[in-house]
């Protein structure tokens, strides 16, 4: 005859949990939208040449899944849109900045509040 054996649950949300809640805290914080897929998208504007000021602006998503975070621009192949991945990590490896800011692999996500911060891991 076999016996069930029932494993005993986790009270309180886990570490993943919480560093997932960080990195969407750290995105509102920033602006980011929810979109109706449960994914952050936002224009964002970099400079595309120092010199000249020139400026582009993208848009760019950050798409949350089970696991992970992936972060994603939108670029256009043959006149459609699409999204191509920069960055990703699982949320174990997030790492929260004393600033406001997450790092994401090799993203920072959030605005930067304070120049002379040290990170700490989550």
């Amino acid at each position: 005859m076999n016996q069930i054996v029932m494993m005993p649950r986790r009270a309180g949300k886990t570490t993943m949990a919480k560093h997932q809640q960080a990195l969407i805290d750290a995105l509102k914080a920033d602006g980011w939208k929810l979109d109706r897929f449960g994914h952050f998208q936002k224009d964002v504007t970099r400079v595309k040449n120092r010199e000249s000021g020139e400026t582009v602006t993208k848009r760019m998503r950050v798409k949350m899944q089970a696991t992970s975070c992936r972060i994603e621009v939108q670029g256009k192949v043959n006149g459609q849109n699409e999204w191509f991945r920069v960055g990703g990590a699982y949320y174990s490896e997030l790492i929260l900045l004393p600033d406001g800011r997450v790092r994401v692999g090799t993203y920072f996500v959030g605005a930067k509040k304070d120049p002379n911060c040290k990170g700490t891991e989550l």
